[in-house]
């Protein structure tokens, strides 16, 4: 009995995966449980110059290739521009390009479309500088891009820190307690930081 249950979470397991491979509209990692989703929509999204479409060819072959700046992607992952197996996909919808990429190269399917992001992160509202920093020495978390600001004011609430993160169309808005990080509690709540992440810190009114 315990075998037939492990061999059907298994199965589950497998098949979550495989779905989650074959959308055209992957997720992105999820952040810590703990850390509060305040809103999350979905807009019209068109692909746009240097976006990276990570696509499985029919043999299972992942790659991730970035449209060109000619608006095109190359099915093979040459980063040559000019090659054979390419198609023009700027401005098309993620459904549109999943059918041309299906069209173009049979058994190749998009498994995830990531918008182009400049690699930095702003941080507004109650911080002694609101600013743009611009991700080159490796990862950062939001106390990091809170410091590089030169800190809280007097006035921030700490404990309601919002996270603002889009990617091809969708946009979440996460609740952050980094007061409670700043007290040695909470770890989670210090989140890794992802380029185009906007911080913004309110003020406190009590």
């Amino acid at each position: 009995m315990k075998k037939n249950l492990a061999l059907l979470l298994a199965t589950l397991t497998t098949l979550t995966a495989l779905l989650g491979l074959t959308t055209g509209h992957a997720a992105e990692a999820a952040l810590p449980a703990g850390v509060v989703l305040l809103r999350h929509s979905v807009q019209p999204y068109t692909i746009a110059l240097l976006d990276k479409i990570t696509l499985k060819k029919a043999d299972g072959t992942v790659s991730v290739v970035a449209v060109s700046q000619e608006g095109k992607l190359d099915l093979d992952g040459n980063a040559d521009a000019g090659t054979a197996n390419e198609i023009t996909v700027v401005g098309l919808s993620p459904d549109a390009l999943a059918a041309a990429v299906a069209k173009a190269s049979k058994g190749t399917k998009v498994v995830h479309v990531e918008e182009f992001h400049t690699p930095r992160i702003t941080v507004l509202g109650e911080v002694f500088h609101q600013i743009h920093i611009e991700m080159t020495e490796g990862p950062m978390r939001a106390l990091d891009a809170i410091a590089a600001a030169n800190g809280f004011t007097s006035i921030a609430n700490t404990r309601r820190v919002k996270l603002l993160r889009q990617n091809a169309g969708v946009t979440d808005i996460y609740e952050l307690d980094l007061k409670s990080v700043l007290r040695g509690l909470s770890a989670e709540q210090n989140v890794l930081l992802q380029p185009g992440d906007v911080l913004t810190v309110p003020k406190n009114f009590l």
